[in-house]
């Protein structure tokens, strides 16, 4: 008995003795530092990374590979809650762009969320890459299943969680999160085993611990922030140029894209509580991955998401009302621009004060001559000279003048200039008596200003890369706009008074926005002229520090190259398109060419104007005359 005893004694002392020799044996920071070395040795050490260590105070402080440079972050976990300076401290990670992390914290859930706040407070972005080693004053060891199950996690798909183990072997086990399926998701498992680790023996199975998860996400789901926007996307159904390149995409790394949507459109985003609303909201958020829509790079967006490169671009043009037919009232007066009739008109003033100069001149200067002008009584007055240079402008020269007169001479050489004035409009007007003529088609944004037309669209959205513009006539191309619902600018435009705004894709199609009736586009005109904005660069939305943003970019550079864009936007607007409103906006521009007018009353309203305008000047001019003579003969 006494023998069986000691035995067991024996044995029991044994196993004791390997099983603390072999783990914990080790100091607890020799063991953890140990395995960051040779983590940062296997994984971080290929570009000479640069490494953010977060840790408690007194934590990992021999840990300094030789290929790496650092930014240490010191957490205090004396206290109850989460150590508010780790957010300003963690601003230099984001300056550096130091993207891989050692955390060893006794309250490893505060990571994530102070890091989110870092990287809200500036313009840097990253996607992380976070080991997170055991805290020997943490409460509990296990802490992988909790801190993994958090929706910050969704950001990176490389986080590494070390747990200490009760195998006598193998002192630390190795997880990774499951990025394959969000946290939320029924049944998950938080974390996914990939190797154990003893600090002598290294790695059992020398798994890789940072595969490219991006390669296969395993029918993920990928969630896509639709906005109503035809040919881009759409929610229901489920389509669009941009959804079938996210489903593309996610054919090419195996995971299912599925739509979300709301009232919010692309939404607004508000600083003070740093929240959003419609796309912007739910992808700030983390409730969606991914937002299509036409979207732009918004300067108001950026330091709140991830934009993609630029998917091809999009024109922003405004449907104006037709141009109209210019009445007879305007006939004489269009053979000549406004700057050639100043200088018309200048040589009508500047040929009266020249002749009535010269008779005086010719009357004071010599004597012989001078008796004959006065009974000749031409361009003696500076009235009569201007009425009868105006009587040379339509071809009536006085006649009978003194001859050998210097006034002579000088009024040859006028009836030249007067002579080809005079030809040159009867040629114009016969061309404008001819051929009808419109109004100056608006197409471009001088032109809208020029015509003060109101242009209207249902979001302010049109207008935030205009805000902000210096130029004059922007500023007041800006205070023309005006937002209202659908159904008001439906009203609006069929009345034929405004413009409304219209997105056109690279591949010649135009968004069939809800406000852009058949009725609308018949009597209206899209603008052909440089684009509202130019070509603007389309985008896709993405979380700040999205872990898709890399993968989408290089797939997205992949299409470009092979054109799909243009098939994908070809194949949508052929299932979802009206033909109808497309080809009706497509041929508003088009030169309409008039046949040889048939000259009708209504052609000559402005002779007739002027010629009343006349009669009524001559009877009021000559009551007054009358009136004046009476009362010098009184007196």
């Amino acid at each position: 008995m006494d023998l069986h005893s000691d035995w067991c004694n024996l044995m029991c002392f044994l196993i004791i003795t390997q099983h603390i020799g072999s783990n914990w044996c080790v100091d607890h920071d020799e063991m953890t530092t140990g395995l960051a070395h040779e983590i940062a040795e296997h994984y971080f050490s290929e570009y000479n990374e640069c490494i953010t260590v977060v840790a408690d105070l007194g934590a990992l402080q021999k840990f300094s590979p030789p290929n790496n440079s650092f930014i240490r972050v010191s957490f205090d976990h004396t206290n109850d809650s989460c150590d508010p300076s780790v957010k300003e401290s963690l601003r230099n990670s984001f300056r550096e762009k130091c993207v891989r992390y050692v955390v060893q914290i006794a309250k490893p859930n505060c990571f994530f969320p102070s890091w989110f706040e870092s990287m809200n407070l500036g313009y840097e972005r990253h996607n992380p890459t976070v080991v997170f080693l055991p805290s020997i004053n943490a409460d509990d060891q296990n802490y992988g299943d909790d801190l993994l199950s958090k929706n910050e996690t969704n950001i990176s798909a490389d986080i590494l969680v070390a747990e200490i183990s009760d195998a006598e072997e193998w002192a630390v086990k190795i997880y990774t999160n499951n990025f394959y399926q969000l946290t939320h998701e029924p049944e998950r498992i938080s974390k996914i085993f990939l190797d154990e680790w003893h600090p002598s023996k290294g790695f059992r199975f020398k798994a890789d611990l940072l595969p490219n998860k991006l390669k296969d996400l395993k029918l993920k789901t990928l969630r896509v922030f639709t906005v109503q926007y035809l040919p881009y996307s759409s929610y229901d159904p489920f389509d669009g140029s941009e959804v079938r390149m996210v489903k593309e995409f996610c054919n090419v790394v195996n995971c299912t894209a599925v739509g979300l949507t709301n009232d919010g459109n692309w939404g607004t985003f508000d600083e003070e509580t740093n929240t959003g609303t419609g796309q912007m909201g739910a992808i700030h958020s983390g409730e969606a991955d991914i937002g299509v829509g036409g979207n732009v790079v918004w300067l108001e967006f950026f330091p709140h998401l991830d934009f993609s490169d630029a998917i091809l671009g999009g024109a922003s043009a405004i449907i104006a009302p037709r141009p109209k037919v210019l009445g007879g009232w305007f006939t004489p007066f269009l053979p000549f621009p406004l700057d050639l009739w100043v200088v018309v008109w200048a040589v009508v003033i500047a040929s009266a004060i020249l002749l009535y100069l010269f008779t005086t001149l010719t009357i004071r200067t010599i004597p012989h001559l001078a008796e004959k002008h006065r009974r000749n009584e031409k361009f003696v007055t500076f009235t009569d000279s201007l009425l009868r240079a105006i009587g040379m402008l339509i071809s009536q020269q006085p006649s009978n003048l003194v001859t050998g007169s210097p006034v002579r001479h000088l009024f040859t050489s006028m009836e030249v200039i007067f002579l080809v004035i005079t030809t040159c409009y009867c040629a114009q007007l016969y061309d404008f008596l001819t051929v009808p003529r419109t109004t100056k088609p608006i197409d471009t944004v001088k032109d809208v200003v020029e015509n003060n037309l109101t242009w209207l669209a249902p979001s302010d959205l049109w207008i935030y890369a205009l805000k902000h513009s210096d130029d004059p006539v922007v500023a007041k191309f800006v205070q023309l706009f005006q937002a209202y619902p659908p159904e008001e600018i439906i009203e609006l435009s069929e009345k034929g008074e405004v413009g409304v705004t219209v997105e056109k894709l690279a591949g010649g199609h135009y968004v069939e926005d809800s406000y852009i009736s058949y009725k609308f586009i018949s009597q209206s005109r899209v603008s052909t002229g440089p684009d509202i904005y130019g070509m603007t660069p389309i985008t896709l939305f993405m979380q700040k520090g999205s872990p898709y943003t890399e993968a989408l970019n290089r797939f997205h550079g992949h299409m470009q190259n092979g054109g799909l864009h243009f098939a994908w936007e070809a194949g949508t607007a052929r299932d979802h398109l009206n033909y109808t409103i497309q080809e009706g906006i497509a041929q508003s521009s088009r030169k309409q060419v008039y046949p040889p007018k048939v000259l009708r009353l209504a052609d000559l309203e402005g002779a007739f104007l002027i010629h009343f305008i006349g009669v009524a000047v001559s009877i009021i001019v000559f009551f007054i005359e009358s009136r004046v003579g009476k009362k010098k003969k009184s007196l």
